[in-house]
């Protein structure tokens, strides 16, 4: 599983522990047992549980959907391209843009740890793919992907997915954008190197200048 860890890969199957360990528990007491931690439309009853912008991933109440998330967290582990701090850092982030999205869209009362999900498998998929281009295959998923869900599940909305797959673009673009910022300063050092700092253009002086200040902070 390329360069994942052993504690990384313990770290993220804690997902799935907690995941499964609510929905028994669900089972248990009762639905209504939770009804403090699902994200309620009404803005009054949100206000008076806003923990639950992100306790509503935890919560399933059909078998077939914590079947269906926790598949595919476990597929997403199983690819290996995403350290524990990424996976957790993108699950929390979907669940709480796909939340918020929620408010704004609908209303009745949201479960599911879906919009996470969905911000993993931005990630996931496209780092698999290893060609950014291949982003438009992604874009092919997520339809077929939807389609599928949206027939076997009833409590879909595709707004709150929509919101996940958008962070887990954003995350990409910004380590994208990162790494050739990176590549651009390394070439313009081996210029320096090569022919001088004389050599360098008034741009490529400030990249440099740019990355001294970054280490110094």
């Amino acid at each position: 599983m390329g360069g994942k860890t052993s504690t990384d890969l313990f770290a993220e199957l804690g997902l799935v522990a907690a995941l499964l360990l609510i929905y028994v528990l669900v089972l248990i007491m009762g639905y209504d047992s939770f009804a403090g931690w699902m994200l309620n439309g009404e803005p009054k009853e949100w206000l008076s549980a806003p923990w639950s912008i992100v306790s509503y991933a935890f919560v399933h109440t059909l078998w077939r959907h914590i079947a269906v998330n926790v598949g595919l967290v476990l597929m997403l582990i199983l690819t290996g391209t995403l350290s524990a701090k990424e996976f957790y850092g993108l699950f929390f982030g979907g669940v709480i843009v796909g939340g918020i999205t929620f408010l704004w869209l609908g209303d009745g009362v949201l479960v599911g740890a879906s919009a996470g999900i969905a911000a993993l498998i931005s990630v996931a998929l496209v780092r698999s793919l290893k060609r950014p281009h291949f982003i438009y295959l992604f874009f092919v998923f997520v339809l077929m992907f939807e389609s599928v869900m949206r027939n076997k599940l009833y409590d879909i909305t595709f707004g709150v997915h929509l919101a996940g797959y958008v962070v887990g673009l954003l995350y990409l673009f910004s380590c994208w954008r990162q790494d050739r910022k990176i590549r651009t300063t390394n070439d313009v050092v081996e210029k320096a190197n090569v022919s001088g700092y004389s050599s360098l253009s008034r741009e490529e002086r400030q990249a440099l200048r740019q990355q001294h200040d970054d280490i110094e902070k």
